[in-house]
């Protein structure tokens, strides 16, 4: 059984740990031991469209999130890795939104983890 103490616990880690979401989903998952749920997290990794670029690329996905992240703070709601024109060719295309429901899109170099374009994005995710 979740108590509070364990909810307020799980707060604090999400508020200490840098990429909150990859510790929420471990704490979640730690403190539903035994416990149906209607909904089961996936990692952003499962996540990630166009995986077969994934040997091209000399910046891994955790290091793409980071930068897009700094970039524009918010939870990203989308991602994936293309292969389009501009930069080294290779990019990581991630749709983010913040806390007040704005959502940009931001595109990181494969390569060189640069960043390739950060603009509004009025697309649904």
């Amino acid at each position: 059984m979740v108590t509070r103490s364990t909810w307020a616990a799980a707060g604090i880690l999400l508020a200490l740990c840098p990429g909150g979401g990859l510790a929420w989903g471990a704490v979640q998952g730690a403190t539903q031991t035994g416990a149906q749920t209607s909904h089961r997290m996936k990692s952003l990794d499962e996540e990630l469209k166009g995986k077969k670029y994934l040997k091209q690329a000399r910046i891994q996905p955790e290091q793409a999130r980071t930068l897009a992240l700094r970039a524009f703070d918010g939870r990203i709601v989308y991602e994936r890795i293309e292969s389009k024109p501009g930069g080294s060719g290779l990019r990581y295309s991630f749709v983010i939104r913040n806390s007040r429901a704005e959502k940009r899109r931001v595109d990181i170099d494969a390569n060189d983890g640069a960043t390739l374009e950060n603009t509004p994005t009025r697309e649904r995710w």
